[in-house]
C-alpha cells in the first residue's frame, strides 16, 4: 500500500499542488471503494488487519505527510523517481529493479545520490542495506558510473538515513552477487528452510510437508492446563 499511495501523492502534487484536503480525502476514498471490490488484494489475508476505516485514514495521514515531505525537502529537486534499470550479466542472468529516486547535480547532472523512500513508522527497522548497494550496482552496470551517495528516506520522519558506498562494501557485495547467481545456475535443488516470517504468507502452506513439519516442532504449548481427572470439570465463575 506504501508504493501505491505515494505513488498518489507524487503525481497529484504536480497535478494540483494546493488541492484541499477534503478532496484529497475524496479520492482517497474513492481509490478505496475500488481496491475493495476489486481482485488485487486478497482482504483474507494475514496482513490485511485494519477496517476500512482505519485504512482510509491511515492512507490519508500518509499522503498529506508525503505531500508536505515533496514540499519542504530538497532532495526532491531534480530527482527522477520509479527508474527501472535491467543489465545482463555475462552468463545470460538478467537482474532488474527499480530505482525509487535518483537525485542528480543540477550543475554537472551527475548521479549524486540514489535512495529508497521508506514508509515504516520504525526507522531504520526493516530495512537492508544489501537494497541499495544492488541499485548501485545496477547503475553501474548499465551507466559505467557510481552515485556519491546512498540512503533512506523515512516520510513519516522527514529525515534522509545516508548510507555509506564505498569501493570497499560495493566490491564486497558484487563477489556476494556473483557467488549467488553461479550458486542458482549450478545448484538445482535447495534444501527447504520453512520459518513463519518468510512462509506466513505463502499460498500453499497449507500443503507444505517441510512448513507443516517445521510448524508442528514449534508449535507453542497450550496455556490451558490439563484436567486431573477425565470428565465433567466445573468452572470458578
Amino acid at each position: 500500500m506504501e508504493r501505491f499511495f505515494r505513488g498518489f501523492a507524487t503525481h497529484w502534487k504536480f497535478k494540483m499542488p494546493n488541492m484541499p484536503p477534503p478532496v484529497i480525502r475524496e479520492k482517497i476514498e474513492a481509490l478505496w471503494e475500488y481496491l475493495e471490490y476489486s481482485s488485487i488484494i486478497d482482504w483474507n489475508a494475514p496482513f490485511a488487519k485494519l477496517t476500512g476505516p482505519e485504512i482510509v485514514e491511515q492512507a490519508y495521514q500518509d499522503t498529506c505527510t508525503i505531500m508536505d515531505t515533496f514540499e519542504t525537502q530538497n532532495y526532491f529537486l531534480n530527482t527522477k523517481s520509479e527508474v527501472e534499470i535491467s543489465v545482463t550479466t555475462k552468463d545470460g542472468v538478467e537482474l532488474t529493479g527499480r530505482l525509487d529516486f535518483i537525485w542528480h547535480n543540477p550543475v554537472t547532472d551527475q548521479p549524486e545520490m540514489i535512495f529508497d523512500g521508506k514508509g515504516t513508522k520504525h526507522m531504520g527497522k526493516y530495512v537492508s542495506e544489501d537494497q541499495l548497494m544492488f541499485y548501485a550496482l545496477l547503475y553501474y552496470f548499465h551507466y559505467g558510473k557510481l552515485p556519491h551517495q546512498l540512503g533512506f528516506f523515512y516520510y513519516r520522519f522527514n529525515t534522509m538515513m545516508p548510507v555509506d558506498l564505498t569501493p570497499n562494501k560495493i566490491n564486497n557485495f558484487r563477489e556476494r552477487l556473483s557467488a549467488d547467481i553461479k550458486t542458482l545456475l549450478t545448484v538445482s535443488d535447495f534444501p527447504a528452510t520453512p520459518c513463519h516470517r518468510s512462509c506466513r504468507f505463502c499460498d500453499y502452506n497449507n500443503t507444505c510437508n517441510e512448513y507443516i513439519s517445521w510448524q508442528a516442532g514449534h508449535k507453542k504449548p497450550s496455556q490451558i492446563a490439563a484436567p486431573d481427572e477425565p470428565g465433567i470439570q466445573e468452572f470458578a465463575f
